[in-house]
């Protein structure tokens, strides 16, 4: 199993985490993809550190960058462009980032994509996505891409809705409907593209602690009509999770993902985690900053290691906002042997370290330089 990871929306105090340019109109108005072929002002605008940490994970899931559950738009016309900022909240107030920098992002790090696809899409919106990613993401070895259509459609309001049309009025069906048409476009795209090297991993969604969700909407699945089930093994439901809480309830967990598995290796799936993690939604640093979380987490990530492929923790910092699930306050704070024990954790998981008999990090070596891939355009 290998770890990726989810990033919190930029409206909500992680931006100059990510970015080095401002978040002005009139700076994101000159900025271009390079990949597009256009010359433009500051091209490359992510934070240095922000790329050398992101590098360290498997996969980056794009569910709050794209703002998945608040997303109505259609068509691909009337998409955010690149040159919207992401904090221009007359034009842009979902705060969602363009693909095309999503997909920039993936190959200044390395890091494969989780695509999750605004349930309204179109067919042209799904094509032209499709197209987009194919075209531009860079080839490498390993290069996986994973799509899943919405983001919890059992009950999040407008994936709910839009699930409930499709299905008649039953979402776990209109859930299987809505996902089979996006991964048919996807995979037609890709045949087109003629592209070998990458692995798309077509993803239905689920409920960690739901095991009747699960059943149903495996029934509802055409045979082979996905690649992985995806479900969110949370520890905790207090709003600040403690490191002797998460001691303490990760195994309950580390149980449910067991029983989850039992369905989907029946069903012929692969099981991945769209999130999950500490499910403390008031973060703060006596949290992310205790050592006594290291070892714990570390033991969690073997438990569920035995059933999943991948697991993408929810989430990577939160901007120093006090906010909910972050695993460090501020970028570079992994970079410190007294800081971001959850990330140290997770970045030892991926260098094939387990972080559950040893001691907590003495030294932030392993983080302070990655070879970032070569960016060809």
């Amino acid at each position: 199993m290998r770890a990726g990871t989810n990033l919190w929306n930029l409206g909500y105090g992680i931006y100059s985490n990510v970015f080095s340019i401002s978040g002005d109109s009139s700076t994101w108005s000159a900025l271009v993809p390079l990949f597009t072929g256009a010359k433009g002002k500051s091209s490359v605008p992510w934070n240095p550190a922000f790329l050398q940490e992101m590098a360290h994970y498997d996969t980056l899931r794009s569910m709050d960058l794209v703002a998945t559950n608040s997303d109505t738009n259609a068509d691909w016309s009337t998409r955010i462009a690149p040159t919207l900022s992401p904090l221009n909240s007359s034009a842009n107030p979902n705060g969602i980032l363009a693909w095309e920098w999503i997909i920039d992002l993936a190959n200044r790090a390395g890091v494969n994509l989780w695509l999750n696809i605004p349930v309204n899409a179109n067919a042209t919106y799904l094509t032209s996505l499709a197209n987009l990613v194919f075209a531009n993401l860079q080839a490498r070895s390993g290069l996986s891409v994973y799509i899943e259509w919405g983001n919890e459609d059992w009950w999040e309001p407008i994936p709910n809705a839009t699930a409930k049309t499709l299905g008649g009025g039953d979402a776990t069906k209109g859930t299987v409907v809505g996902s089979t048409t996006m991964f048919q476009a996807f995979q037609a795209a890709l045949t087109i593209s003629g592209r070998k090297d990458i692995r798309l991993v077509r993803v239905l969604g689920g409920q960690c602690v739901n095991t009747f969700l699960t059943g149903q909407l495996l029934a509802d699945l055409p045979s082979g009509g996905a690649d992985a089930f995806a479900i969110a093994p949370y520890v905790g439901s207090a709003t600040t999770v403690t490191s002797s809480d998460f001691a303490s309830e990760y195994q309950a967990v580390v149980g449910q993902v067991a029983a989850q598995y039992a369905l989907t290796k029946k069903a012929g799936l692969a099981l991945v985690g769209y999130e999950g993690g500490q499910n403390s939604s008031s973060e703060t640093s006596a949290n992310t900053d205790d050592p006594s979380y290291y070892v714990p987490y570390g033991q969690f990530l073997q438990g569920i290691s035995q059933y999943m492929t991948i697991f993408n923790n929810y989430m990577h910092c939160n901007g120093g906002t006090t906010g909910g699930w972050a695993a460090e306050e501020n970028v570079g704070d992994v970079s410190s042997s007294s800081k971001a024990f959850r990330v140290h954790a997770l970045f030892d998981w991926n260098s094939g370290y387990t972080p559950s008999t040893g001691a907590v990090p003495t030294s932030p070596a392993p983080y302070a330089a990655v070879t970032l891939p070569v960016v060809n355009y």
